[in-house]
């Protein structure tokens, strides 16, 4: 072999490794598209850090990774997490959020204690798998439930897992809010609405009053709904009391409709066709 060849071989590994390092920085990144993500479908808030692979994510100097919504962040070991109560986080430190290596859910998931752990949050993404992306796998949660679960599915389309609604007795010219979860069971083909009505019970035709809007936020339109594991919050939904409405019972009734020809999706309830709108729940409307 001559001195020449000796030499070539000797650099050929170093420059595999160099291209493959290349090939590896050309890759995307998670962390940059858990941020953004964030910025168009959360609320801003305090993010719960666990482990250092995405300690810069949320913090804007390192980063460089700002965007609209200011996020703060709150970083603790892995081991750290299930040392207190799911609630901790939350009520204790302030976080609205947390995200989570995707290995050490994974984990908690194959024990009792960790299922347990989880059930007291709600899962929003998943941050993993195909396509091969650059930076840690990971899960988003916010650090609290829904209120009330569902099984509601519009149009075969997209299902409403949940929903909040912070007061069952109001007084006239109060106001009620009300939060929706959702997930796409297919991808929709239109950007859908929702609309809220409150009829007095067993009384469907007087429209006492009303709230529409985009199901989550017009930043997250029904059409970027690609991801079927993902789950999405709603901006809050207002209702506004009549303040010369008479006391007495009422029906919230939901329904998902597309904007422009008005036509309403039609609801099932566990493959059980119910109409094109659903009696979500009962507000009770007490004297002055």
């Amino acid at each position: 072999m001559t001195v020449f060849s000796i030499v070539i071989s000797s650099f050929i590994p170093q420059y595999v490794q160099m291209w493959q390092r290349a090939l590896e920085l050309a890759l995307p990144d998670r962390r940059v598209e858990v941020r953004h993500w964030a910025d168009i479908t959360l609320d801003a808030g305090k993010v719960l850090v666990v482990g250092s692979q995405n300690h810069k994510t949320f913090n804007d100097a390192f980063s460089g990774l700002s965007g609209e919504k200011d996020f703060s962040w709150y970083s603790i070991d892995p081991d750290e997490l299930t040392a207190h109560l799911p609630s901790y986080w939350h009520n204790d430190i302030g976080a609205d959020y947390a995200v989570v290596p995707y290995g050490q859910v994974k984990g908690m998931e194959e024990t009792d204690e960790g299922q347990a752990f989880l059930h007291e949050w709600l899962m929003l993404n998943e941050f993993a798998g195909p396509p091969e992306q650059n930076g840690p796998q990971t899960v988003f949660y916010r650090t609290w439930p829904m209120e009330y679960e569902t099984e509601l599915v519009f149009g075969e389309v997209i299902a409403l897992r949940g929903y909040d609604q912070d007061m069952a007795e109001v007084l006239p010219g109060d106001t009620v809010t009300f939060r929706f979860y959702w997930n796409a069971v297919q991808d929709p083909q239109a950007n859908y609405s929702v609309f809220i009505h409150l009829l007095p019970t067993g009384n469907d035709s007087n429209l006492v009053t009303q709230a529409d809007g985009p199901l989550v936020s017009y930043s997250r339109e029904t059409l970027t709904w690609t991801d079927r594991d993902e789950t999405l919050i709603s901006q809050l939904f207002t209702l506004m009391i009549p303040p010369d409405v008479n006391p007495g019972e009422y029906t919230v009734w939901v329904g998902v409709y597309e904007p422009y020809s008005g036509e309403r999706l039609l609801v099932t309830q566990g493959q059980k066709p119910i109409g094109d709108r659903v009696e979500l729940s009962h507000l009770t409307i007490n004297k002055n």
